[in-house]
């Protein structure tokens, strides 16, 4: 993969990150009132589409946190976060190059 230049790209992990977030945090919360809504317009059991709305969500979320995590890295285009274990309080760095967050290439 080709490398992009350090704003534009920064800008796109910031973008890809804050949707990411959103989705986690408001779109649960959402998928509920979208299936109370639905149960009250449809009459449809409300089991049927509440797993309906969260597996929605679920889909959606998951596709954005894995479009963080396959961002391309500014200095080399590897995958960002791929293949880093996961550890609360680590810095956030490339796993090829060690790039850090927000460093410039």
């Amino acid at each position: 993969m080709r490398a992009r230049s350090s704003p534009v790209s920064w800008k796109s992990y910031r973008q890809r990150n804050w949707l990411a977030a959103i989705l986690l945090l408001a779109g649960l919360p959402a998928a509920f009132l979208i299936a109370v809504a639905l149960k009250l317009l449809t009459g449809i059991q409300d089991e049927v589409i509440l797993a309906g709305s969260i597996a929605l969500w679920a889909f959606a979320w998951g596709w954005a946190a894995i479009r963080v995590a396959r961002w391309p890295c500014p200095r080399c285009g590897a995958p960002w976060l791929s293949n880093q274990a996961v550890e609360l309080g680590a810095p956030r760095r490339c796993a090829k190059c060690a790039l850090g967050l927000y460093e410039e290439p």
